[in-house]
């Protein structure tokens, strides 16, 4: 089933737009792309409201004219420069026993309370496994069902203000979308790096 999905992306003072296609096998294709400067942006932040809604709408509007399509759903990019990166390192004595999801699925929901916790005024938008460690054996995937004795596992939280996302989905609201997603541009780049470091 091909499916079109709409990319926005909040950067420094401007607004970039991508319409893409989607195949059942996960090839995309650009249908359409707008780079426009916006004066209710600054550092990638809203700084003016409608603004920023005048010109989400007359873009959208191009494009939607364009391809005969009307979205709903917008996958956000941010550049947010109040967001903040912490890792977790989490263990378990293993006693020889298997590694199982249930291990897992426990140390991650942990952390992610702990986190949320510690930071009642953000909310965690990234959560990134970074790496594994069975028996001081570094690990490139989980080692789900190994044997060992003791297991590390770290986790990284991109976490931005609360009311960052309050304002992100005000403004899309007004546009009539709904936000999707929303990622961190220096979790892409981070994604990218890790997967390049992983490829050595």
């Amino acid at each position: 089933m091909i499916s079109k999905k709409l990319f926005i992306e909040l950067k420094n003072k401007n607004i970039i737009f991508l319409a893409v296609e989607f195949d059942n096998d996960n090839n995309y294709k650009v249908l359409d792309k707008i780079n426009t400067n916006s004066l209710g942006l600054e550092n990638g932040n809203i700084i003016n409201l409608e603004e920023c809604v005048s010109t989400i709408q007359d873009c959208l509007f191009k494009i939607e004219k364009k391809l005969d399509y009307t979205f709903n759903n917008v996958n956000l990019i941010i550049n947010n420069q109040d967001g903040e990166i912490i890792n977790v390192n989490n263990s378990k004595k293993l006693h020889g026993d298997q590694l199982t999801e249930e291990d897992i699925s426990y140390m991650i929901n942990n952390s992610q309370k702990q986190i949320m916790k510690n930071n009642p005024n953000k909310e965690i938008i990234h959560l990134f496994n970074t790496s594994f460690f069975l028996d001081g054996d570094e690990k490139k995937k989980l080692p789900l069902g190994l044997a060992g004795d003791f297991y590390i596992h770290q986790l990284t939280f991109f976490l931005i203000k609360k009311n960052n996302i309050k304002n992100l989905k005000i403004l899309f609201g007004k546009c009539n979308l709904v936000i999707q997603r929303i990622i961190d541009s220096n979790f892409l780049f981070n994604m990218n790096v890790y997967n390049l470091n992983s490829s050595i």
